[in-house]
């Protein structure tokens, strides 16, 4: 297995083995890091036509949006051409990648109606049925949190372990399972910021009904607590 670190953060990011990160360590603590070599690849520095190239064209269009993720113009810009390019992916992947997309552009809910309707009608109605659902306000107060900090994170986390796998099918496989991790954090942000029912939340969020109820009885435990 070779691992691959793949940055895409604001900052640069220097080179370094693992051990360079614990500095001051006692000599005979060294020989318990794993001190291996790790092939660097920084997303900022790869070219969007080396992106698009790639065959995997979902792929693609995760490694775009999370390239960009700080760029609201760009995502706005570019927000029809990356939803066009998860056309083959399935509809709950198409879903979670235009909300993460929506949440990080400037997008007004007036600009995404336009937007949908130059989009192909598979594509469109896919999506339309979870915008029905979306509330104004709701995107603002629990979603927004939700989906900065639990999808982002879950593309992030489903990045690395889908490239510690090795190849493309082990990292798409890895953005599903971490964009599964990153709706528990959406969940918790739309009972705190909202009335939703749990039904609602479920339909939202595609999360089982028994695993809301049991966030929710977590989150009031908490509070009592």
């Amino acid at each position: 297995m070779i691992p691959i670190l793949l940055y895409h953060g604001r900052g640069k990011w220097k080179y370094q083995p693992l051990s360079g990160l614990f500095k001051n360590l006692d000599p005979e603590w060294k020989q318990f890091i794993p001190d291996f070599d790790y092939v660097y690849n920084n997303l900022g520095e790869i070219s969007d036509q080396q992106v698009e190239a790639l065959q995997n064209k979902f792929l693609a269009a995760s490694l775009l949006s999370l390239k960009h993720s700080f760029e609201k113009k760009w995502l706005e810009g570019n927000a029809l051409k990356i939803l066009i390019l998860s056309n083959d992916a399935s509809e709950n992947l198409q879903r979670n990648l235009a909300v993460y997309i929506f949440a990080n552009s400037s997008l007004t809910e007036q600009k995404i109606i336009e937007l949908m309707k130059s989009l192909p009608s598979n594509i469109k109605n896919t999506l339309m049925s979870t915008l029905d659902l979306l509330e104004k306000r709701a995107v603002e107060r629990g979603l927004q949190k939700g989906i900065e900090q639990g999808i982002a994170q879950g593309l992030e986390q489903g990045i690395e372990r889908g490239i510690e796998k090795g190849m493309e099918r082990g990292l798409q496989k890895g953005i599903e399972q971490g964009i599964e991790l990153g709706k528990s954090d959406i969940v918790k942000n739309l009972l705190t910021s909202t009335d939703f029912t749990t039904e609602k939340i479920a339909i939202l969020t595609g999360v089982n009904e028994k695993i809301i109820e049991k966030i929710r009885n977590e989150l009031n435990s908490g509070k009592q607590g």
